[in-house]
């Protein structure tokens, strides 16, 4: 039966190969397993050891690379979507609030420490725009509530300076001498000046 076996794996009956013996194939394969054993044993392990260590350094500093990718694209998201949100609290033209961006931004960020629900918010910005617009929107108006606007006040401001501005620019009226100036003239020059106004 293994001729057979050997018959059919080697190329049949038909003519175009000859049986081979049971023990010639045998010995053909032992030599080159044999041959390729000696081949590993006496390739330099070492090499592919440091192959191996350098291109486990090269993956570690690549993943590094892509992590600092990564986290430096993050800040300046968060940081561009900070000063949009500093932006949307201090509003524009007459619904602006009167505050510095440094106010604004202190606020922010403190409120972000006390208030975890503001945080989550924040960090789901991207995925749920709208919860984050109505976080900013309660945020604005308990902002403006504390520092007491009152948007009415830059009619009375500009109506302050108008009336400063319309008043005469000329010095006082000369009101005259002073009492003792007065007390030590003569009745001629009392005269004088009494006859002048």
């Amino acid at each position: 039966m293994s001729a057979n076996y050997e018959q059919a794996v080697v190329g049949g009956n038909d003519g175009q190969g000859q049986p081979e013996p049971e023990g010639s194939n045998a010995l053909d394969l032992e030599a080159t397993l044999d041959s390729l054993v000696s081949d590993f044993e006496t390739a330099s392990i070492p090499e592919s050891a440091q192959q191996a260590a350098s291109d486990s350094s090269e993956i570690a500093e690549l993943r590094k690379l892509i992590e600092a990718e990564r986290n430096e694209r993050m800040t300046s998201q968060r940081d561009q979507d900070i000063d949009q949100a500093i932006k949307s609290v201090v509003g524009e033209g007459s619904d602006a609030l009167p505050l510095d961006k440094d106010v604004v931004t202190d606020a922010i960020w403190g409120r972000a420490s006390r208030d975890e629900r503001f945080l989550k918010a924040f960090e789901n910005r991207g995925s749920n725009p709208g919860a984050w617009g109505k976080v900013l929107s309660a945020f604005r108006s308990d902002l403006a509530s504390k520092v007491n606007v009152d948007h009415n006040i830059t009619g009375d401001v500009e109506a302050a300076n108008s009336a400063v501005r319309s008043a005469s620019n000329s010095p006082p009226a000369d009101e005259g001498p002073d009492a003792s100036t007065v007390n030590n003239m003569s009745d001629a020059e009392f005269r004088r000046l009494t006859d002048g106004l």
